[in-house]
């Protein structure tokens, strides 16, 4: 038997991470709701930013798996971040 003694370290995986931390920014506008009546979400609001933001998060990662040429990671990177923010100002505001 081995006298050292082992721990146990539940990892998570980073992908499941990074899908998860950008549901952090939900918590702002649940906090504001009660104190403004500026931000006014339904459920369907919070679901919708949700998926929003984990898709977000998951094309991330699965860009930064990539192999390849920095340049077109660069441009694949940019072009999730502006899909994801006129996407959100779409929902928002619907300006277009």
């Amino acid at each position: 038997m081995n006298p050292q003694k082992q721990t146990l370290q539940a990892k998570a995986s980073p992908s499941l991470v990074w899908a998860l931390l950008p549901l952090l920014v939900l918590i702002i506008p649940l906090v504001a709701m009660p104190f403004t009546e500026a931000v006014v979400w339904g459920t369907g609001d919070f679901a919708v930013a949700a998926l929003l933001l984990i898709s977000l998060g998951l094309g991330g990662v699965l860009m930064v798996r990539q192999r390849g040429r920095l340049s077109l990671l660069m441009i694949l990177g940019a072009v999730i971040v502006i899909g994801a923010a006129l996407t959100w100002i779409e929902l928002a505001v619907g300006l277009f």
